[in-house]
């Protein structure tokens, strides 16, 4: 199981950032079908006009629908992950932090990565934690995990 962190997936399914990403794209998607629906009925008499805005609305049109259905599709996995999810024990083989210099200061992420077996396969992600679990967490530590017995891609630390 020794893979770099860039080949391990991210558990990141949470019901907040789902919520937030659904939004994103319900913002984005009816913002720009307002102005796809602008263009068409103000720009009709400059034919050239209203077909080059209706095109360039519909890239992102495009992406704001696949925002939201990826971020819909999240959502009722994480929903299924909280209420169908099986909870077994995991075990942390890595843990690290990384520093992010922004216009707004220094701030810290935490990292760890852990390990679990479900009907004999074995299993490896990272997950964004926090501070206190980070400092609580060593190699070799056991953790809780909650992930779906049909599907155990789907999992999380339980915290």
């Amino acid at each position: 199981m020794n893979k770099s962190k860039e080949d391990v997936p991210f558990s990141t399914f949470t019901v907040s950032g789902a919520v937030g990403n659904i939004l994103f794209g319900l913002a984005l998607t009816s913002a720009m079908i307002m102005f796809f629906i602008f263009s068409i009925f103000h720009f009709h008499e400059w034919d050239w006009l209203g077909c080059v805005l209706s095109l360039v609305f519909v890239i992102p049109l495009g992406i704001g629908i696949f925002i939201l259905g990826a971020s819909l599709l999240v959502f009722k996995q994480t929903v299924k992950l909280q209420k169908e999810g099986q909870t077994i024990t995991g075990e942390i083989q890595e843990s690290w932090k990384k520093e992010i210099i922004g216009r707004n200061g220094t701030k810290i992420e935490y990292y760890v990565k852990y390990s679990f077996t479900v009907m004999g396969k074995s299993y490896l992600f990272q997950q964004e934690v926090k501070e206190r679990e980070y400092r609580m967490w060593g190699k070799g530590t056991s953790v809780n995990v909650k992930c779906l017995p049909d599907n155990p891609n789907f999992a999380r630390i339980m915290t």
